[in-house]
């Protein structure tokens, strides 16, 4: 039996859109891609991951930035002590206030 800690855990599941923008917990670990192309910003270094493509991080100053490329994006975030994040919250209710008008 192996020993879970909070690292290994999903603490966070992401669904973007196209250019669909959503700022991480500054105190998440990794990060998978389950569907999807995904733009990432992180300490001023660009990176693309596609589906089944993961990154670690170290702890850093700034927060990532994740952004869907092309059609979904649905990431998963692991390690994060706080599985909302204020940044997030706000993109998603942007989506549905502007998605759900009519």
């Amino acid at each position: 039996m192996s020993n879970n800690s909070s690292a290994d855990k999903v603490t966070l599941r992401i669904v973007l859109y196209k250019d669909e923008v959503a700022r991480l917990p500054r105190d998440h670990r990794r990060l998978v891609v389950r569907e999807g192309v995904a733009w990432i910003t992180r300490e001023g270094e660009d990176t693309i991951l596609r589906a089944g493509d993961n990154v670690t991080f170290r702890r850093g100053k700034w927060a990532t930035v994740v952004s869907a490329i092309d059609g979904p994006l649905v990431i998963e975030v692991l390690g994060a002590d706080h599985p909302r994040s204020p940044a997030i919250s706000r993109v998603m209710r942007h989506r549905q206030v502007a998605g759900g008008a009519a």
